[in-house]
């Protein structure tokens, strides 16, 4: 046979090493101590965390500081964060807290209802990708709705279940607008509410008082519910979607017998990220991924790529739609902070370098038969 052109051996080599070096793994970045585990991550890659915004460039990530409203670094927390980049916060430097709105420099309040003893007053937890937000106002879970002319529509969620103060905090939406409340405090459940018609209720789990953390587009809920193991307060993680509640598998107890974790957050496609207790005092940030013999667990620590600065991932708090899991972990030479990581897949080869891979292989066999 006759041997390949040499140009083309060349060419097809190259693609073939750079489809081996993109091969299945994972990359893990240290962004730094933090003094709190509320965070987010959007589509982007860009992370809020305390009262930080950082934005992925093309040697790192570039970190902008939202400053109180009385030019302190105090009483401000950044909550979430959309994918058009616009941040939301929460600011009780003035006494008060209020939700706030952040992008590019330039801050946006929201409308406040009056609370229980007449003052004003908002929280916010979550942001979706139209810029509705959900969190609280005048003691009951709401939604903000952006009206076109700078200022927003406010719609009570859970109001038909006659909710009153204190009841049902709101802690998540999604593209539908659909507003997740985490906890009911006179019954300890969660629901989600779009604001129009019936309340959708966790069903009764005997036993347990459901908390819900992260609501997703095919209305899928992760969180936790709190029971007794034990003599001592635990947390078991969950999905809840529809009629179905299914407990996420751990892979080993706490001391005590029981086991406790939490799950944090979700993407479409039904990832799930969190932490769990794998033993006494060891804490593991975990992955659950569903398939056809139901719920699977990955202790996210067996992903650690070689040379990693952390040596304990402890906590996941956050997934999105590339598969990117924010987090908490330790980190060799600081034993006072928690560090947040970003641990990012690398993707496997596409099916047009893999066919490129094949036809190098091709060609190396025909030289050496030529």
């Amino acid at each position: 046979m006759a041997a390949a052109p040499t140009g083309s051996l060349l060419v097809l080599s190259t693609l073939l090493a750079h489809g081996v070096a993109a091969a299945a793994g994972w990359t893990i970045t240290d962004l730094g101590p933090t003094g709190t585990g509320e965070m987010a991550l959007n589509d982007q890659g860009w992370v809020v965390v305390g009262n930080q915004v950082m934005a992925p460039t093309a040697t790192g990530y570039a970190t902008t500081v939202v400053r109180s409203a009385d030019g302190s670094l105090n009483n401000l927390r950044l909550t979430d964060i959309n994918n058009s980049n616009l941040v939301l916060g929460v600011d009780a430097s003035m006494g008060m807290p209020h939700a706030f709105t952040w992008q590019g420099g330039l801050r946006g309040g929201v409308p406040e209802l009056v609370n229980y003893n007449g003052s004003r007053y908002s929280t916010a937890a979550a942001i979706n990708d139209s810029g509705q937000i959900v969190g609280n106002t005048g003691d009951t879970a709401h939604r903000w709705s952006p009206n076109g002319s700078g200022s927003y529509l406010l719609t009570g969620l859970g109001v038909d279940l006659g909710w009153t103060i204190g009841s049902g905090a709101a802690a998540a939406i999604n593209n539908a607008g659909a507003g997740l409340m985490s906890q009911v405090y006179n019954s300890y459940r969660t629901g989600y509410s779009s604001g129009v018609g019936h309340t959708t209720i966790i069903p009764e789990l005997p036993g347990y008082q459901p908390v819900g953390l992260a609501l997703n587009d095919l209305y899928q809920v992760a969180g936790y519910g709190v029971y007794n193991c034990g003599g001592y307060s635990c947390n078991r993680p969950f999905v809840w979607q529809g009629p179905d509640v299914a407990w996420l598998p751990v892979e080993s107890a706490t001391a005590g017998g029981g086991i406790s974790g939490e799950a944090r957050g979700l993407n479409e496609r039904g990832q799930v990220v969190g932490g769990a207790y794998v033993a006494a005092y060891d804490r593991r940030a975990l992955l659950w991924t569903s398939g056809a013999a139901g719920w699977s667990v990955t202790d996210l620590n067996t992903l650690l790529p070689a040379g990693s600065p952390f040596w304990q991932l402890g906590d996941a708090m956050d997934i999105n739609e590339r598969g990117q899991i924010l987090g908490l972990g330790s980190v060799s030479g600081d034993n006072s902070h928690a560090h947040v990581f970003l641990l990012t897949p690398v993707p496997e080869p596409a099916p047009a370098a893999m066919l490129l891979a094949g036809l190098a292989a091709l060609a190396l066999l025909r030289q050496r038969l030529g």
